[in-house]
C-alpha cells in the first residue's frame, strides 16, 4: 500500500515539473521567429548604414552547433538587378564578450574574406559610443570571430546541403 504511495506521488511530482518545463518552453517557441526577424532587420540596418544600397538580407542559415546562440548569419543578396553577381556574401551577428558587456558584432563573409561592420547596438553619432566601437573593432574578440566566422559558415552550409 505504501509502494503505491509513493509511486502516486513520483508520478504527481513528474507532472508537475514537465507542466512548469512547458511553461517555460512555450513563450520560448513562438518568440524565435520574432526575434529572428528582430536580427535581420538590425542587420539589414547596419549594413545600409555603412553599404548603403549594396546589400539585402536574405534567408537565415540554419547554424547547427552549440554556437548557435551566440552566433547567427544570413545571405546577403545584392540590392541591385544590375548587380554583378560574385561569391555569395553572408552578415553574421555573433555575441561578443567585452570590457561594457556582451554585444552584437555585425561581420559580412564573403567566401574568402571576413570583415568587421560595426556593433548593431551603438550609435556612430554619439561620441562617447564612437570611441568605445574605435577601441573595440581592434580587439581580440574581434580578430577571434574573424577567423572562426569562414569555418562555421562552410561546416552549416556544407550540414545543410546534405539533409
Amino acid at each position: 500500500m505504501e509502494s503505491k504511495k509513493i509511486v502516486r506521488d513520483f508520478y504527481i511530482f513528474m507532472a508537475i515539473i514537465a507542466v512548469f518545463f512547458l511553461i517555460l518552453f512555450i513563450p520560448v517557441f513562438f518568440s524565435r521567429n520574432v526575434w529572428s526577424d528582430r536580427l535581420q532587420k538590425d542587420l539589414a540596418k547596419i549594413l545600409e548604414n555603412h553599404y548603403p544600397q549594396t546589400y539585402q538580407v536574405g534567408e537565415q542559415i540554419t547554424i547547427n552547433s552549440a554556437l548557435s546562440t551566440s552566433l547567427v548569419a544570413y545571405e546577403l543578396l545584392p540590392a541591385q538587378t544590375n548587380f554583378p553577381e560574385k561569391t555569395p556574401a553572408y552578415g553574421v551577428i555573433a555575441r561578443i564578450t567585452t570590457l561594457y558587456g556582451i554585444m552584437p558584432a555585425v561581420y559580412i563573409y564573403t567566401g574568402n574574406e571576413v570583415s568587421f561592420v560595426d556593433f548593431s547596438i551603438l550609435d556612430s553619432n554619439l561620441k562617447k559610443e564612437g570611441a568605445i566601437a574605435t577601441g573595440l573593432k581592434n580587439s581580440l574578440q574581434v580578430q577571434y570571430w574573424c577567423s572562426r566566422i569562414p569555418q562555421i559558415i562552410t561546416k552549416s552550409l556544407t550540414r545543410n546541403k546534405d539533409e
